[in-house]
């Protein structure tokens, strides 16, 4: 079995999430953490996608291949 290389960019991507979520109000970035983890748990594998629009912060789960691309989208806004 071949060895698989790590996901460099794995780090960098949850900075920025933590980023994302540090401009929500502390209640609303740990509703976000929450259901963040309980999609995961959900759904192990899953693509995120994330989306920064400039009054709420929406995150996609979907399946990893490309052809197949339907999300499951999750959104955050700072006023609750």
């Amino acid at each position: 079995m071949a060895k698989q290389k790590p996901d460099l960019a794995e780090p960098a991507a949850e900075e920025r999430l933590a980023g994302f979520l540090a401009k929500f109000t502390p209640e609303i970035a740990a509703f976000a953490q929450a259901s963040l983890f309980r999609m995961r748990a959900r759904l192990p594998g899953a693509m995120e996608l994330v989306y920064d629009n400039y009054n709420a912060l929406a995150i996609g789960f979907g399946p990893r291949s490309a052809r197949l691309m339907r999300f499951s989208p999750s959104r955050s806004f700072p006023g609750g």
